[in-house]
């Protein structure tokens, strides 16, 4: 069957742009960030220079690769936890419904799927429980 491309490109529209609006305001303090490091490197540096700041020219390159070490520094152990506890709010439940699936299956839980009340995929969660139900009940039938 040939893939057809999705028309709604926001199939799950409150959480994508949660989500969305997280990595933007991310990345705009990313970049606050370096504006600020810069800036203050430069107006330390300027006050320095004698006649019109010609010298800035030869400091620019080491300000530059000092700027890019703090922020590689700084900003790359921010944005890692950052998006750990992000994505811990959906890779935590889905890992959740894939165990509780595999359980399922295997006819070893009879059960209701549950995820914490702040996690993603509460309605997922609830999906699946609806298709499972039929199916936990005719095991737990069976372990009676």
């Amino acid at each position: 069957m040939p893939a057809v491309p999705r028309k709604q490109k926001l199939v799950r529209g409150s959480f994508q742009v949660r989500l969305v609006t997280r990595f933007v305001g991310l990345a705009a303090l990313a970049l606050l960030l370096q504006f600020l490091v810069l800036a203050g490197l430069l107006f330390q540096t300027v006050p320095g220079m004698e006649g019109n700041g010609g010298e800035l020219y030869g400091e620019l390159p080491g300000l530059l690769v000092l700027v890019f070490g703090l922020s590689l520094g700084v900003l790359l152990p921010i944005l890692f936890g950052f998006g750990v506890v992000l994505t811990f709010r959906i890779a935590g439940p889905l890992h959740r419904i894939e165990r509780f699936l595999s359980d399922v299956a295997a006819g070893t839980t009879h059960e209701p799927c549950s995820i914490r009340s702040g996690d993603e995929l509460q309605d997922l969660c609830r999906l699946v429980n609806a298709a499972t139900e039929q199916s936990r009940a005719g095991a737990l039938r069976k372990a009676g």
